[in-house]
């Protein structure tokens, strides 16, 4: 649902200055569960909507391999959690 709603707002907001500026880029950045949000939940909100991410940063969030990164991606984990930072890899 969350993703749908900030979608809706940036759809609105490349609308308004689409006028002024042929492309806005967009980039995301989530840390945490907000990681999980820029890199699988946003994008698939936004692609149903007919935008682009342009890419995203997910911090402390893992890589899920189900998901195709079709988009610039960087993933940050904790030094000590080998198990994500092996998935980002």
């Amino acid at each position: 649902y969350d993703g749908e709603l900030v979608a809706g707002v940036l759809e609105e907001l490349q609308t308004k200055l689409q006028k002024q500026v042929s492309h806005i880029p967009i980039f995301a950045f989530g840390a945490s569960s907000g990681g999980k949000f820029v890199s699988q939940i946003l994008p698939d909100a936004m692609k149903r909507k007919g935008l682009l991410l342009d890419g995203f940063i997910a911090q402390i969030g893992s890589a899920r391999s189900q998901y195709r990164i079709d988009i610039p991606a960087v993933y940050i984990t904790m030094i000590r959690d080998a198990r994500d930072t092996g998935k980002a890899k």
